[in-house]
């Protein structure tokens, strides 16, 4: 189960990695912010410089939500085609050799 559910976990370890990076471009935001310092060509620069880390953030944590939506819908569509699988196989076998052979030797139907 393990390995079922690791490449759930890695994505969603990704995505809380990227909120932490999200929540400290916020906070860099703020305290620039709040300390007036240097000229104001600075200051817009500066803003303009953090504005990019802001959308860079956004752009990564977006990534990652469809990164993990992606790989839920492709994980439930592989244990779909497993269970159909399955169920054809067993199909088959019953009304092959195997089912043959049991309803001979036992005497009971499958």
């Amino acid at each position: 189960m393990k390995s079922f559910l690791s490449p759930i976990y890695d994505t969603l370890d990704t995505f809380a990695q990227a909120g932490n990076v999200f929540t400290e471009i916020l906070e860099s935001l703020k305290l620039g912010l709040n300390t007036q310092e240097g000229s104001t060509f600075d200051v817009v620069g500066d803003l303009g410089n953090r504005l990019n880390m802001l959308i860079s953030g956004l752009s990564n944590s977006f990534i990652s939500v469809g990164d993990v939506f992606g790989k839920i819908s492709s994980m439930i569509t592989v244990v779909y085609y497993l269970v159909s699988s399955i169920t054809t196989l067993g199909t088959a076998l019953k009304g092959d050799l195997p089912g043959t052979a049991f309803r001979t030797f036992t005497g009971r139907q499958l």
